[in-house]
């Protein structure tokens, strides 16, 4: 697998913060909105290059 990343979208916030409280994080579920608007360019994924 040819892993590459890609800045996060509003879209996978749900998901990255879903993923975080299943694993026992505490990720302030009511901040997810507030966190990525003061650093949309600091959130990052990791794809499957394979998949581009």
């Amino acid at each position: 697998m040819n892993i590459r990343t890609q800045p996060l979208q509003p879209e996978d916030l749900p998901f990255c913060f879903d993923h975080a409280r299943r694993e026992g994080w505490n990720p302030g579920l009511c901040n997810m909105d507030v966190l990525y608007a003061a650093d949309p360019s600091g959130w990052f994924k990791a794809v499957d290059a394979a998949e581009f």
